[in-house]
């Protein structure tokens, strides 16, 4: 099997209910004790899950950046932490680190790309990708309100990779990898679905727009 990194999108509880250990952690991450937090975690790719607890939907990473805690920070780095994943107020953790002047973190939150691709082209595909995310099965739904759809700035993080994306809800998810780099950066997109027919398909993303490749059910506009 491929390795996969995950985006965890839910900022609200889902239909099928949060995982068990999810509040607990992010209890125990706020009132300092780093050790039960972590240990909790089902594995490290939950550390860059929104917090579905509060308006600000930050990682614990932003948490960590805003108490201050050095160790914690390279623990979660180790762990897979994005430096450039942001909040639902755009943060990143050195901004958050910046706001509650920890400059000890300042150094080791800024961010760290072993990839190319213009901000502004990348901020073009992802504005693609969320819209083929929402019309995937034929229009809107009311329940991407509950999610923080990926964000493609940590994709420049890691070498290429493929990432995922589940969507509880209809029993699917996207599967998504940066192919290319540069200003004609592409994003390869398989999305699917269990709950209507198993309907799927593939897009190719860049800054120009989608381009449905092979499609099954409903698709993207």
């Amino acid at each position: 099997m491929r390795p996969m990194r995950f985006w965890h999108g839910y900022t609200r509880e889902p239909p099928c209910g949060l995982l068990p250990w999810v509040r607990e952690s992010w209890d125990r991450a706020k009132a300092g004790d780093w050790q039960k937090a972590l240990a909790l975690l089902a594995d490290d790719s939950f550390v860059n899950q929104p917090c579905p607890f509060d308006d600000a939907h930050g990682a614990l990473l932003h948490l960590a950046a805003a108490q201050g805690k050095l160790d914690v920070v390279d623990t979660l780095l180790l762990k897979g932490a994005w430096r450039s994943q942001q909040d639902a107020r755009g943060n990143r953790p050195i901004e958050v680190a910046r706001k509650h002047d920890q400059k000890q973190l300042y150094d080791r939150l800024k961010p760290q790309f072993v990839r190319d691709v213009p901000f502004a082209v990348l901020l073009e595909m992802q504005h693609y990708f969320h819209r083929a995310i929402r019309g995937w099965r034929g229009g809107p739904n009311p329940q991407y309100a509950e999610m923080m759809l990926p964000q493609l700035q940590p994709m420049l993080e890691v070498e290429r990779i493929e990432f995922r994306f589940d969507i509880a809800h209809w029993c699917g998810g996207f599967n998504y990898e940066l192919v290319s780099e540069g200003d004609e950066a592409r994003l390869d997109v398989f999305g699917a679905s269990r709950t209507i027919g198993g309907s799927g398909g593939r897009v190719e993303i860049t800054r120009h727009g989608v381009k449905h490749i092979r499609l099954e059910g409903p698709h993207p506009p």
